[in-house]
Order: structure tokens, then C-alpha cells, then sequence
């Protein structure tokens, strides 16, 4: 598989868990889930995990934290 596709994919896979995170708490707390934002956040981790992963030379590592920490960033940009 293309390096490329894996740091996209690794970065989706980073969001994915803060969104289960995320998930589970508006579960527990028994607040309406809205799965278009869900899903959103998912592709805006793909977009800019793989960004960084190839950016770092295709590290997984890096793909995955980003995807996890960007959608987050750009959420406490959006609020402010």
C-alpha cells in the first residue's frame, strides 16, 4: 500500500478514537450525539493526519497524533 494512504488513514484512525472518547461521554451524560459532526471530525483527521504524516516522511506516529490533536485545534479556533 502507498505510504501516503496510510498516514491519511492513520490520521482518521487517530480521530476516530477521540471521537469514540467523545461519543462515550455525551453517552454517559445522555446529551444528543450529532453524527454529522462525528463524521465530519473524521474527515478533517484524515485530511490533516495525512497532511502531517507526509509531511513528516509518511510516520505513522505522527499522521495518528495529528488526526487526534487537529480537529481539536481547530475546534478552539472556530469557538473563539
Amino acid at each position: 500500500m502507498y505510504p501516503e494512504i496510510i498516514s491519511f488513514v492513520a490520521g482518521a484512525a487517530g480521530q476516530f478514537v477521540r471521537g469514540l472518547i467523545g461519543l462515550h461521554k455525551a453517552i454517559q451524560a445522555e446529551e444528543k450525539v450529532d453524527m454529522k459532526r462525528f463524521i465530519l471530525s473524521l474527515i478533517l483527521g484524515c485530511i490533516i493526519g495525512g497532511c502531517a504524516g507526509f509531511m513528516a516522511g509518511n510516520d505513522i506516529r505522527i499522521a495518528a497524533l495529528s488526526g487526534y490533536m487537529g480537529t481539536d485545534f481547530i475546534e478552539g479556533l472556530v469557538k473563539r
